[in-house]
């Protein structure tokens, strides 16, 4: 039996880099050329139809409404909100949560923001005697439960 030998692979010399001008324009042409394979030639502009004129849009409020949907009443401007903290004594903290609890056998869940909104807008409605009846009513201390 005749064995065959194998040759091993002979080393090349590392090729010289071509020059970065060279390659570039060899990319160019066979990219171009292959452009040309796969595009189709293009039509004349002059057998395009012209294009219609857009219509005019018109602004939301100006386009009349659909017969089938309810006009949607413009909601106001919603005020910028200030974060404001401040503290109080224990028995005003007290008749907030008193109030909350009322307002919650009522059937209405309201918050302590809430709460303190609608006492302001009670107190601005009062006329200014009441009013300083009712600061002067802060300022008193609060007796003793027991005396």
């Amino acid at each position: 039996m005749i064995k065959k030998i194998r040759k091993s692979p002979t080393r090349r010399a590392p090729e010289k880099p071509a020059t970065a001008a060279k390659s570039m324009a060899s990319t160019a042409k066979a990219g171009a050329a292959q452009a040309r394979k796969i595009m189709p030639p293009k039509a004349p502009s002059s057998a395009r139809p012209p294009k219609p004129p857009k219509p005019v849009k018109l602004p939301k409020s100006a386009k009349p409404a659909k017969p089938g949907k309810k006009a949607k009443a413009a909601k106001p401007a919603s005020e910028k909100r200030v974060h404001g903290s401040f503290s109080m004594p224990r028995r005003d903290h007290a008749l907030i949560a008193a109030l909350k609890a009322r307002c919650k056998r009522e059937g209405r869940s309201v918050k302590k923001n809430q709460l303190l909104r609608a006492g302001l807008r009670a107190l601005s409605a009062m006329a200014s005697d009441q009013l300083a009846a009712a600061l002067a009513e802060l300022d008193q201390p609060v007796a003793a439960a027991g005396a």
